[in-house]
């Protein structure tokens, strides 16, 4: 009745009542308010039905999502120890969930943002995945409108991505309280300003909420080894700031941190303070365990739903999903 009142075919009807990338957003709208005004509602169980028959007919046209790399050389994604487990579960996953997977590498010579765009639909790609990314992303320039997208990196452009991220703030809560049962009372957080920017400046307000808080605590200034790398001597001036804190641990960014600390202060991580990462455990030091398989099978739940649900195009609220890591080495 629908179709016959629009003047179009009953399979454009349920494109448009799906909101189906092929389908202009102008049509979809002129039928679905078409639809309201006639009475209709839709049945779960037969929309229900008709996804599984859908699927089952589809799959082989309509079942490939992309991973977009924007390294400057492509084998480096896979080099950090954290991207690659995300990528390698959120392959795993989207291959149970009946999806293939290609990878884009959006720095190959000649690829222009409109080829790119040719070449996800050429591939029948509807849904990419963004992965974790050090520097800021630029703005991405496709046709976003025919595609479902989900980033698992804060530095992703447009802004209004839909996200999976680890929870940075519940992670650093849980080294300070882990610090905390273990009587640890001058605390020195050693942080990057790179880092605290990209984790939304989670390390340092954490630490500073819970110094201000809890009175067994000293507060130390946090120390940012990107202003000491950029002095003259900032070997001499990591060692004096060290020797003038004092203190009985140490929390780093990343274990790299704890090298150039020792390197230059002649101190032991283990031996003169106890240390901890928030990104990552190591052999001498306990930390957090992002858990990035979670973080990639969660965002491929999230893509693989906008998908089949026909959501496409970058939203004006976006998603924003956070996985609690784990204690890791304690």
């Amino acid at each position: 009745m629908i179709a016959e009142k629009a003047g179009v075919s009953r399979a454009t009807v349920s494109r448009a009542l799906r909101n189906h990338s092929q389908l202009p957003r102008s049509t979809c709208e002129r039928i679905q308010s078409l639809a309201e005004e006639m009475g209709w509602r839709p049945d779960p169980e037969a929309s229900r039905l008709m996804h599984y028959l859908r699927e089952t007919r589809e799959k082989k046209s309509e079942s490939t999502l992309a991973i977009l790399n924007d390294h400057p050389h492509r084998k480096d994604l896979y080099k950090d120890p954290y991207t690659a487990m995300l990528l390698q579960s959120a392959k795993k996953r989207a291959d149970i969930l009946g999806f293939r997977m290609d990878e884009i590498w959006l720095r190959e010579p000649g690829l222009t943002a409109r080829r790119t765009t040719g070449i996800l639909r050429n591939r029948g790609i509807t849904g990419v995945l963004i992965p974790p990314e050090v520097d800021p992303l630029p703005c991405i320039e496709l046709d976003w409108s025919a595609f479902s997208s989900v980033a698992t990196t804060t530095t992703a452009q447009p802004a209004s991505m839909n996200r999976v991220l680890p929870d940075n703030y519940g992670n650093l809560c849980m080294i300070m309280e882990a610090l905390l049962r273990k009587k640890r009372k001058r605390i020195l957080l050693i942080s990057l300003r790179g880092l605290e920017k990209r984790t939304e400046h989670c390390p340092s307000n954490v630490y500073h909420a819970y110094t201000a808080r809890e009175k067994s605590l000293d507060m130390l200034p946090v120390f940012y080894w990107d202003e000491v790398e950029s002095g003259k001597d900032p070997g001499e001036e990591l060692r004096k700031r060290f020797l003038k804190a004092k203190p009985d641990t140490v929390i780093v960014a990343d274990q790299w941190l704890l090298e150039v600390l020792e390197q230059q202060t002649g101190t032991k991580a283990g031996m003169d303070y106890f240390a901890a990462s928030y990104s990552n455990a190591g052999a001498n030091c306990p930390g957090i365990d992002q858990r990035p398989e979670l973080v990639g099978s969660a965002a491929i739940d999230m893509l693989s739903a906008h998908v089949i649900r026909g959501e496409s195009g970058i939203p004006e609220v976006p998603k924003l999903l956070r996985i609690p890591g784990a204690l890791a080495g304690w």
